[in-house]
């Protein structure tokens, strides 16, 4: 199944693995038809079955968590507009992207909520000694001065876990995909599943996705264009258009749905073989 066309970190071995992988496996599947074309391009030759089976929702895994009490539970205002930024910022440019974005957001009492913008954590360093000391001052700082900036931007922990996940989605008015470049971002089917407005990357399996369900996408080196899809987020947002996300995750995307599709997928394989 191809998440990523590279990997987001690793050596030229990992990058060979890739490789190796995607020119000997029987068959591909695409979270979405943008991986299938970029794959036949890269490819032309490839005689593999391609298949596109789009990324699932998580049923079952999360509590349910009322908006209010999201809020009550992280700190949230109850009264703020929420922009969501969820997961590991990988590089600066998306922590500027995300910045940037929330900046020019011209609604009154924004709150962002990036759990892990900043990039040092209270528990979990590697470091020892001075360095140690250092991050967790650091974190402590940026920890101090979140009310003032309207915005929660540390995790105590590198990961946030299964039980306070559903809190942040719960909480949100609008999910902002803080990719600069990527091709799949499983926080996309996790907004739906939650009823939320995406403002995303017009990149990859996203740019589609979003495109296909009345999402705004922007072009990330464009501060115009970011600008425009997260204030049309909101606008959709308000207007109640989220619960057409979850419609679209709960008729599309449900795992027997996708269970389905890959056990098809298996069977078809084994009977190729057979014959």
């Amino acid at each position: 199944t191809r998440h990523n066309t590279r990997p987001h970190k690793g050596d030229a071995q990992l990058a060979e693995a890739y490789r190796l992988t995607e020119e000997n496996a029987d068959a591909v599947v695409h979270l979405g038809d943008y991986s299938r074309r970029e794959f036949l391009a890269a490819y032309p030759a490839s005689r593999q079955l391609q298949i596109v089976i789009p990324h699932h929702i998580y049923e079952g895994l999360y509590a349910d968590i009322g908006r209010n009490d999201a809020r009550r539970r992280l700190g949230v205002p109850a009264d703020a507009f929420v922009m969501l930024a969820f997961g590991a910022f990988r590089h600066d440019r998306e922590r500027r992207l995300t910045w940037q974005a929330f900046r020019g957001l011209h609604k009154p009492g924004k709150f962002l909520l990036a759990p892990r913008l900043w990039p040092y954590v209270l528990n979990g360093s590697h470091h020892r000694g001075l360095k140690r000391l250092a991050v967790k001052t650091l974190y402590l700082a940026a920890h101090a001065i979140e009310k003032v900036l309207h915005c929660r931007i540390t995790s105590s922990e590198g990961l946030i876990s299964d039980t306070d996940l559903p809190a942040y989605f719960a909480a949100a008015d609008v999910i902002f995909i803080q990719r600069t470049d990527i091709l799949n971002s499983g926080n996309v089917p996790q907004a739906f599943a939650f009823g939320r407005m995406v403002a995303g990357p017009n990149s990859g399996n996203i740019g589609e996705i979003l495109a296909e369900t009345g999402n705004p996408v922007f072009d990330p080196a464009d501060p115009a264009s970011v600008n425009h899809a997260l204030a049309e987020a909101a606008r959709l947002a308000a207007a109640g258009h989220g619960d057409e996300n979850r419609k679209y995750a709960l008729e599309h995307l449900r795992l027997p749905q996708i269970a389905a599709a890959y056990g098809r997928l298996y069977q078809q394989l084994h009977d190729t073989e057979r014959r």
